[in-house]
């Protein structure tokens, strides 16, 4: 079963690269998915998200280096430029819910986010808007 936060990443991810047209090859299983981009032959960049974690990590992978999810958090996080946490805009509009990795938590107000990198969309499992609030690591 997938959980908001998981299907919130999922959503995303195929919303912000389904017209892309550079080569990319997308990688997925029941436990994750992984967009991963090529500069001719070498991949340089991708996008990952688990089921355990669901937040999305941006990395850039130069020389080709293929991070694996056996990889442990450490020698992952060296690649990782961002982190994509879930967030839920509320009913009233105003407070956001975001996923820290473990728990949502609830943030003042959906005012002090305005200028940050985030992106709301409307998903069917849920009548108010979602999206990704990314942070630089």
């Amino acid at each position: 079963m997938n959980t908001p936060q998981y299907s919130i990443c999922a959503a995303w991810l195929a919303r912000a690269y389904r017209c892309q047209k550079q080569e990319f090859t997308r990688e997925q299983s029941s436990e994750h998915i992984r967009y991963k981009f090529f500069l001719g032959d070498m991949p340089f960049y991708q996008l990952y998200v688990n089921k355990i974690d669901c937040v999305i990590l941006e990395q850039n992978i130069f020389g080709g280096t293929n991070l694996s999810p056996k990889m442990s958090d450490r020698e992952r996080n060296k690649f990782t430029t961002r982190i994509g946490y879930p967030v839920m805009l509320d009913e009233d509009g105003e407070t956001l819910q975001r996923w820290t990795g473990q728990a949502w938590s609830m943030e003042p107000t959906f005012a002090e986010f305005v200028f940050a990198d985030l992106s709301l969309f409307k998903l069917f499992l849920n009548r108010n808007q979602v999206g990704i609030l990314w942070e630089r690591v």
